[in-house]
């Protein structure tokens, strides 16, 4: 058995063993590329007339939301002068709401049960499966692992073993028989969506597993030693929801342009209060994080986007690199093609396994 053919089949081993998760991590990747616009679509409440009033106070929105739900809220969101502002009610394994209220007069538009969202059963699903967590993400990360040897191996086994055959390793033959179509389908697409589905797949095996996490970072950063995110912890104190509106309308005199800010509660007497500061509407990455003492009011860690390393800043690229949002709407489409062409990886590779195995065992006559 020549190398070719070890690697070919050692291509399908890896398909049969991982095809189904793949299957359903590149569908409901592909479904949630653009997650936010199709949301937006029907999601009416989402949005507001603007208005030259100033917004409610932080604290006023999250009370308006806790009286109507009773439950304690963990976050309120501000997204934009014409976009509802969300306050997040949370726990896990119990209940998980949303609030949508309007900034400026504090009238609740909609409460959502997040849990029965679908979108968030679509990333559920595409994290863990709808498993248990723990059981879910690693059958997810093992299989993207597989999913990453693949792309190599079939790499190896598209690249055309003359010049004469260089030309149709290019193109699927729509006029041809089934079989070759087929074919095509699998290797050609495979080939064109492999270096955009590379950067995904990389990106997710880097929340999967600590030491790619710990590898891409040493390269981005120059061998800069890998330092583990923590956020402050402080002696138990009372919150002062007030102190906490002070603060949010101090970093908003610094940061006016800021499209999108984030107040995160405490969520114990020994968790700091985190205000999250972002300059871009649809992308993540440069977000400042500012973490305060919720009764001093002492400033007690900033997390800037200027003051990061290279790997940090890489790191904090992950999600908008995953979904394709880095490079704007071409990104997503991107993102959404090589989510649904990776879903057809497994569905073309099956037939090719049939078509092989029929030819196999085809019947042979002789002439005695």
């Amino acid at each position: 058995m020549n190398l070719r053919k070890i690697i070919l089949k050692l291509h399908f081993l890896l398909g049969f063993s991982s095809g189904i998760v793949i299957f359903i991590v590149s569908i409901t990747g592909c479904l949630y590329a653009f997650e936010d616009e199709i949301q937006n679509l029907y999601k009416h409440y989402r949005f507001v007339n603007p208005s030259n009033a100033p917004f409610l106070a932080p604290s006023r929105l999250k009370a308006i939301a806790e009286d109507s739900l009773n439950l304690n809220a963990v976050r309120v969101y501000f997204e934009g002068t014409n976009r509802a502002a969300i306050v997040r009610f949370y726990k896990e394994d119990s209940y998980f709401y949303e609030a949508y209220l309007n900034p400026y007069t504090g009238k609740i538009l909609k409460v959502e049960n997040v849990e029965d969202d679908f979108f968030n059963i679509v990333l559920k699903l595409h994290y863990s499966l709808l498993l248990p967590y723990e059981t879910g993400a690693k059958i997810v990360d093992y299989a993207t692992l597989i999913f990453l040897i693949m792309m190599i191996t079939g790499l190896i086994l598209w690249w055309p073993r003359n010049k004469n055959g260089i030309r149709q390793r290019f193109v699927i033959k729509l006029n041809a028989r089934w079989r070759r179509i087929n074919f095509d389908l699998h290797s050609v697409l495979g080939f064109y969506i492999t270096w955009i589905s590379v950067f995904i797949v990389i990106t997710g095996l880097a929340w999967g597993f600590k030491w790619v996490d710990q590898t891409i970072y040493f390269f981005a950063s120059g061998g800069m030693p890998f330092t583990t995110y923590e956020e402050p912890r402080i002696d138990p104190s009372a919150p002062s929801l007030e102190l906490s509106d002070k603060l949010y309308y101090q970093l908003m005199k610094k940061y006016p342009d800021s499209k999108r800010q984030t107040i995160v509660y405490p969520e114990n007497d020994s968790s700091g209060l985190q205000i999250r500061i972002n300059p871009d509407g649809n992308l993540y990455f440069r977000t400042n994080y500012f973490y305060f003492h919720p009764s001093s009011g002492a400033l007690l860690k900033e997390d800037l986007h200027t003051n990061r390393n290279n790997g940090e800043k890489l790191q904090y690229m992950y999600y908008d690199i995953h979904v394709g949002k880095i490079a704007g709407f071409p990104g997503q489409l991107l993102a959404f093609f090589a989510g649904l062409i990776g879903a057809s990886l497994p569905v073309t590779g099956v037939f090719l396994w049939i078509g092989r195995k029929n030819k196999r065992k085809k019947p042979t006559f002789s002439n005695t």
